[in-house]
């Protein structure tokens, strides 16, 4: 994975104890086209 020295991309997520939930997804428009938001989903 590549290092920027910017905060490009966010995820917040959740567990309730029965279900994971993705609240909130943020990829910077200039860096969508490299794939993080895909990767932050399967990480998550």
């Amino acid at each position: 994975m590549e290092k920027y020295d910017q905060i490009i991309a966010s995820i917040m997520i959740g567990y309730d104890g029965h279900y994971g939930v993705l609240n909130y997804l943020a990829v910077d428009p200039k860096f969508r086209i490299e794939g993080i938001g895909i990767r932050l989903v399967k990480l998550a």
